[in-house]
């Protein structure tokens, strides 16, 4: 409702990413009440269409980006799978953001696998790379990475390498303290 009100690109902007926030977390509520468990998700059922949300809410006339995914049918608790969504998100309204602010086409790939009982995610852009400084600026996307991450247990590194290539990987297995 306020992204209707909002009178300038930058509100709008803004309120709109906070909706993909907000249809996140509930895309996994509605996958949740329509399966037999309420304790894991498949991901591949869920991020498709998270990914595909994301495809859309980004798709302009003015850009032509490419968003394509690989995902694996694993089975993750859910407090892990929305972790894992709120970072899909964050970093690929990152790639939309600022890969592709020097050209008007591009690529951005998803993948998640499971190898050696390991969740690997890996989302890849061929845009314009970024600076070192940008990793350790103060910024809220950097926090809620690092943040939910951390929560996961996760480790994680972004590259550049003809655009950036973001890894993410944690254990599927948890170990009891």
């Amino acid at each position: 409702l306020q992204a209707n009100r909002a009178k300038d690109s930058f509100h709008k902007a803004l309120f709109g990413e906070c909706r993909n926030k907000i249809n996140t977390i509930s895309g996994i509520h509605e996958i949740i009440y329509k399966t037999e468990s309420f304790s894991e998700i498949n991901l591949k059922d869920y991020f498709s269409k998270l990914i595909s949300n994301l495809k859309s809410f980004y798709s302009t006339t003015e850009k032509n980006i490419n968003l394509d995914y690989d995902i694996d049918s694993v089975s993750l608790e859910i407090a892990d799978a929305l972790h894992l969504a709120l970072i899909i998100n964050e970093t690929i309204t990152n790639c939309y953001k600022h890969a592709f602010t020097e050209t008007y086409s591009g690529e951005i790939n998803v993948s998640i696998s499971a190898e050696n009982e390991q969740l690997i995610l890996i989302i890849k852009d061929n845009g314009k790379g970024f600076k070192e400084s940008t990793l350790n600026s103060d910024s809220l996307g950097m926090d809620i990475i690092n943040g939910l991450a951390e929560q996961l247990d996760a480790t994680y590194n972004f590259e550049n390498k003809e655009g950036v290539i973001f890894t993410l990987r944690f254990n599927l297995i948890k170990t009891e303290v």
